[in-house]
Order: C-alpha cells, then sequence, then structure tokens
C-alpha cells in the first residue's frame, strides 16, 4: 500500500511538470501575440502546437495532448473559485 501511495504521488507530480510546462508556454504565448482573441482555448492551444519545437526541442511536440491543452486552457479563461477542501 505504501508502495502506491508514492507511486500515485509521483505519477502526480510528473502531470503537474507537464501542466505547469504547457501552461508557462501559453502564457508566454499569449502576452506575445496580443492578435489572438483573448478568450479562444483553441486558437491559443494551435499556436502552442505549432510553436512547439521551441519549447520541446527535443520532441518538437508539447507533453500533453492537444484536447487536454484546450480543455486545461479553456478552464483557466473561467473565473477561478477556491473552496477549502
Amino acid at each position: 500500500s505504501e508502495v502506491y501511495k508514492s507511486l500515485s504521488i509521483a505519477q502526480q507530480e510528473r502531470h503537474a511538470t507537464k501542466r505547469n510546462q504547457v501552461l508557462s508556454v501559453a502564457i508566454y504565448l499569449y502576452k506575445e501575440n496580443s492578435n489572438i482573441k483573448k478568450d479562444n482555448a483553441t486558437a491559443l492551444t494551435k499556436l502552442v502546437f505549432s510553436r512547439a519545437a521551441e519549447f520541446w526541442p527535443d520532441k518538437k511536440e508539447p507533453p500533453l495532448s492537444f484536447e487536454v491543452i484546450c480543455k486545461m486552457i479553456a478552464s483557466i479563461f473561467k473565473k477561478p473559485i477556491f473552496t477549502n477542501n
């Protein structure tokens, strides 16, 4: 059970690292490209993919799928509400 918990935490951290990379790139590109429609997650996701080689030179693509990135970006365009869980 202890091994499973450690593995689960490690998996969560790996996924969080990928999300942080993608969101950092998205914010950079959003700031750099004022011509992007400000509430269009698909357009920003396409831009992330079209310029992926600049940020991920080894694989030439983001570490997450188009669909996952688009959903992440769409969710950050909404007003966040944080609750104590």
